[in-house]
């Protein structure tokens, strides 16, 4: 009597099936991501389930108000999958602007979390370890310059 029960062998079909088509979905949804990351647009973006099912779990957002990227994690935002990306806008207010900065800009999707200390590049102030005279001191953006005079 040993041996794979007669419902068994479907089921492993079944199964191996539904891999082979989940791939090719995470394969259509990777390029409707990419295709959005060449150029980010507030006029048409991909749904927040898109993102999620090609890997892309990580949302670039741009404040012109304190200058700064953060990283938003998708999986934990409360919302319906089938949402767009650029429905989250009115939620992503930063709160080192007080909610009264500009509209942040999304800027793209990512598979990884960011470095932790990525977002000082983009800040109107300069990090306390940086100094003029520094040998080790990164090269802040060309834009940043007047705003340190």
């Amino acid at each position: 009597m040993g041996g794979t029960p007669h419902w068994r062998r479907s089921h492993l079909a079944w199964l191996q099936a539904a891999a082979r088509a989940s791939a090719a979905e995470r394969e259509r949804c990777a390029a409707i991501i990419e295709r959005w990351n060449a150029a980010p647009t507030h006029d048409w973006s991909p749904a927040i389930g898109t993102a999620l099912k090609a890997g892309y779990r990580w949302l670039d957002v741009y404040c012109g108000g304190c200058r700064q990227v953060k990283a938003i994690d998708l999986a934990s935002v409360d919302i319906h999958p089938q949402a767009c990306l650029t429905s989250l806008i009115l939620s992503l207010r930063c709160r080192q602007c007080g909610g009264y900065g500009p509209l942040p800009r999304l800027l793209g999707l990512s598979r990884f979390p960011p470095f932790r200390n990525r977002t000082h590049e983009f800040s109107a102030r300069a990090p306390r370890s940086w100094s003029p005279r520094s040998s080790r001191a990164t090269p802040l953006p060309t834009w940043l310059h007047p705003l340190l005079v």
